[in-house]
């Protein structure tokens, strides 16, 4: 986060690790249940961006971006 008077800006950096949707013991027994890259999600970065501007003591204006890069 970054603050410089009433303006704040903040970047968020969120790794997910890949996860396994189905067993690969279950789909050994029934191949045919979905193509084998359906077996895991893969791994991804999300960056978000946020950002606010203080109007005065009562009005904050607030924006942003939820993963910026797709």
């Amino acid at each position: 986060t970054w603050e410089k008077g009433p303006i704040g800006i903040t970047w968020n950096v969120d790794y997910q690790t890949s996860l396994e949707l189905l067993d690969v013991d279950v789909y050994t027994t029934n191949p045919d249940s979905r193509p084998s890259w359906l077996l895991e999600t893969g791994s991804f970065v999300q960056h978000d961006l946020t950002w606010r501007y203080d109007v005065n003591d009562r009005v904050r204006l607030r924006g942003g971006v939820v993963n910026v890069f797709n």
